[in-house]
């Protein structure tokens, strides 16, 4: 959403992308933008309802400031989205067992059951940042998007299990599952020439965590009830840099 149509300058395909990419890279689809051009404030909001068994919908609202050199730009976005969706399933394990008396004897174990589901999910995410074009050789700028993504699920079940076609147990049971998950990720970046040397530097770090929280209950009507809790959680931590320097030989580039 943030590269309009009419920001694009032209686009071409690299054959021999070279050695700034690696050795498995067979072509690039490189896009030339056009410089922006006037300068103040600006901003558009986008507002999108709908339903899919409920209502859901969507609010992003794009911010810019331009100034000379000086682009500064703001995102933020709200969605709210529900669902419910039923599952119908069938297994059947087939098992073979030899005893001294009775020989071999053959079982059919099939379980049959219907599952329903509704989901509720919110994001909340946001971006913020800037670029600066010192001229037409040297520009720098940094991104940082945050981001918090609440999950809901719900669901109820039902199952028959059969031996042999003889009933075996019904089970019966519901539970639910809370995900909260939220991500801050930053990304910077250098981009310069002069003469026949040039650079291109990036930089991007991601910081994730994420915490579930699951409990389901299940009432057998020949066997014994359950309760099951579980509860997880995930850090996860990203830093990555990339220094791209070139020369310019002749036609050619290294």
């Amino acid at each position: 959403d943030q590269l309009s149509s009419d920001h694009i300058k032209n686009v071409e395909v690299v054959m021999t992308p070279g050695a700034i990419y690696d050795a498995s890279v067979r072509s690039v689809i490189r896009i030339n933008t056009l410089r922006p051009v006037g300068e103040g404030f600006s901003f558009d909001s986008k507002t999108l309802i709908g339903t899919n068994h409920f209502f859901f919908g969507q609010e992003e609202v794009n911010m810019n400031y331009r100034m000379g050199g000086l682009d500064i730009f703001a995102m933020l976005n709200f969605e709210d989205f529900r669902m419910k969706m039923t599952n119908n399933s069938r297994q059947d394990t087939y098992l073979h067992h030899y005893s001294s008396k009775k020989g071999f004897q053959a079982y059919n174990y099939m379980q049959e059951g219907i599952t329903n589901y509704r989901h509720h999910t919110n994001i909340y995410d946001g971006k913020l940042g800037f670029n600066y074009m010192f001229n037409d050789r040297h520009s720098i700028g940094m991104t940082y998007s945050p981001a918090s993504r609440p999950n809901k699920r719900k669901n109820d079940f039902l199952t028959d299990a059969f031996l042999n076609k003889v009933m075996d147990d019904h089970l019966s049971g519901n539970g639910h599952e809370d995900v909260k998950r939220i991500e801050h990720a930053l990304n910077a970046y250098y981009s310069g020439c002069m003469k026949k040397l040039s650079l291109d530097a990036n930089v991007d770090m991601l910081f994730l965590k994420e915490t579930t929280d699951a409990f389901t209950l299940e009432m057998a009507q020949n066997s014994k009830n359950r309760t099951v809790s579980t509860r997880s959680d995930v850090k996860s931590r990203l830093f990555a840099a990339k220094f791209v320097l070139g020369y310019k030989l002749w036609k050619g580039k290294f």
